[in-house]
């Protein structure tokens, strides 16, 4: 009868250890992807150029084009209607909510026909406008769909 439970015993100490070690680590994190198809996707990410034009929004100047590319953002031939703190925003859309949804990339000026904001670590595909909006007064000054 010993035998039998050291026996019994022994075997399923062996099962559980045999089990153990093909079980997956707690600490490896899951991935469907490979390294490589990771980094190529985050490079094609950061690759990608996207452009637009700008237009004004309900009778206000904004022209110039804007660029996407390589972590920055930059706009060439830019000019605006004069505002007290105009803004720039990566967008859905051309209203205050949008605004409100979106990301404020930094202050532009109105008369600086190139400026260059810096858009890394921010997945730029999410957004489909990139629009001028005065804070102060809560409206929009001009936007760019982005292609």
């Amino acid at each position: 009868m010993r035998f039998k439970v050291l026996t019994g015993t022994a075997l399923l100490s062996i099962g559980f250890a045999v089990a153990a070690c093909n079980a997956p680590s707690h600490d490896a994190q899951p991935s469907t992807q490979s390294p490589q198809a990771m980094t190529s996707q985050a490079m094609t990410s950061q690759a990608s150029t996207r452009t637009g034009s700008f237009t004004g929004v309900d009778g206000k100047h904004v022209s110039g084009t804007v660029t996407i590319a390589n972590g920055q953002l930059k706009l060439t031939g830019f000019s605006s209607d004069k505002g007290p703190d105009l803004h720039i925003y990566l967008t859905k859309g051309s209203d205050q909510n949008a605004v409100s949804a979106g990301k404020e990339l930094g202050m532009v000026a109105s008369d600086t026909a190139s400026q260059t904001f810096d858009v890394g670590g921010v997945d730029t595909s999410m957004y489909d406008t990139v629009l001028i909006n005065c804070d102060k007064a809560k409206e929009a000054f001009g936007a760019a769909a982005l292609m």
